[in-house]
């Protein structure tokens, strides 16, 4: 059965809200610790209570939204509760965008003797004007 342009762009629009979700999953630094955590392999929920400055009912719902979003996934032992992440590319991601953020932030080689700093990410940077 072949696809409508019309069913195609709603698949897309749904395509867009799912990705924005996992976005938005990201979007908060301590899930974003989290996931780095889970990097490194599954992790019980009581090792990120331990690492992080937040109680056990504000983890338990980072890692919800985490979950809800599929990137990563739970099993329970017992009486704990143990993750791990589901979703590899993410790391490919956060390395990419460590990458970003470390350029923007080392300066470029001082011209003229200035020590001004640039960064080459502003289109409307001018030469000579700090970013």
């Amino acid at each position: 059965m072949k696809t409508t342009s019309c069913e195609a762009q709603a698949e897309n629009k749904e395509l867009r809200r799912v990705k924005a979700d996992i976005f938005k999953a990201l979007a908060h630094p301590t899930r974003l610790w989290m996931v780095e955590q889970l990097i490194a392999g599954e992790r019980c929920v009581c090792t990120f209570v331990d690492g992080a400055d937040v109680d056990f009912s504000t983890i338990s719902k980072h890692l919800s939204i985490l979950k809800a979003a599929g990137i990563v996934a739970d099993d329970k032992r017992g009486k704990q509760v143990f993750y791990r992440l589901i979703m590899p590319c993410v790391v490919n991601m956060l390395t990419c965008v460590e990458g970003v953020v470390c350029r923007r932030w080392t300066p470029l080689p001082e011209e003229n003797g200035s020590n001004q700093s640039q960064t080459t990410d502003n289109p409307d940077n001018k030469q000579g004007e700090p970013a």
